[in-house]
């Protein structure tokens, strides 16, 4: 497989973001802080890097307010940040959510969610219930679990399906009647976790973002996972890194 057709922006904002992770690290004190604190979050380094240094809306298209750099400077972003355990969620916020966002919702909606994205004024969790949510009358009922940042999310986009087998995408307010969101330690102390339950939540309570069928929800959560496979290069360098640093000296 040939490598990814980097070019030389990618390679600055690479260069950009591992200089600016390297100081967030701080040799390994912050994830340390990070992973006793129990939440799998830095909310102040999050500000930093998506608003301070334009992060978040790396791979937004320009007309939505980002920088129109697609997938592969959102994978450029990914690699650094699993080379670090960057302890934000730019995955769940910046690539999964923005993606079903531009896929499936409607103009002005784009407008506004993509747009607080780009800024970084807003966290999105979206939770895939296809096969565990039961949407009878409009109502949502069940429980997801793990939900990647969702203990931290201005707004839960949750997929269902419905009668006609569609998958319906709507977006809610944590505060939702019905809606409990309760956050869990994990194996990986750098990433939010939390369980979501439903209980008879009805679909106009939340913001209607759109439809999609199967297939096409299958296959966009697919290119948001490739992401994902972006960030376990990173960290897959960072420990070979740390394996010839320590072999190295012993010759």
């Amino acid at each position: 497989m040939p490598p990814f057709p980097f070019q030389e922006d990618h390679e600055m904002i690479r260069e950009a973001v591992k200089g600016w992770l390297s100081d967030w690290e701080d040799g390994g004190k912050t994830l340390h802080r990070v992973a006793k604190e129990g939440q799998g979050f830095d909310r102040a380094a999050w500000e930093g890097f998506a608003r301070d240094q334009g992060m978040a809306g790396i791979s937004i298209p320009e007309q939505y307010g980002g920088a129109g750099m697609g997938l592969l400077g959102r994978t450029v972003i990914m690699e650094e940040t699993g080379y670090t355990l960057f302890s934000v969620p730019f995955f769940s916020t910046c690539v999964l959510a923005a993606d079903m966002i531009e896929a499936f919702a409607s103009e002005d909606d784009k407008k506004d969610l993509l747009g607080k994205i780009a800024s970084g004024d807003i966290i999105i969790s979206v939770l895939d219930g296809r096969e565990k949510l039961s949407l009878k009358d409009n109502k949502l009922s069940g429980t997801l679990s793990p939900a990647t940042d969702a203990a931290h999310a201005d707004l839960i986009l949750v997929a269902a399906k419905d009668e006609n087998n569609d998958v319906v995408l709507t977006g809610y307010s944590p505060n939702t009647a019905g809606l409990s969101v309760t956050p869990y330690a994990s194996l990986d102390p750098t990433r939010s976790q939390a369980k979501v339950s439903f209980e008879n939540v009805t679909l106009s309570d939340g913001q209607a973002i759109g439809k999609a069928d199967d297939v096409a929800f299958s296959q966009t959560l697919q290119i948001a996972h490739g992401s994902l496979a972006a960030e376990c290069v990173g960290g897959g360098q960072r420990c070979l890194d740390m394996t010839l640093d320590y072999a190295n000296p012993r010759g």
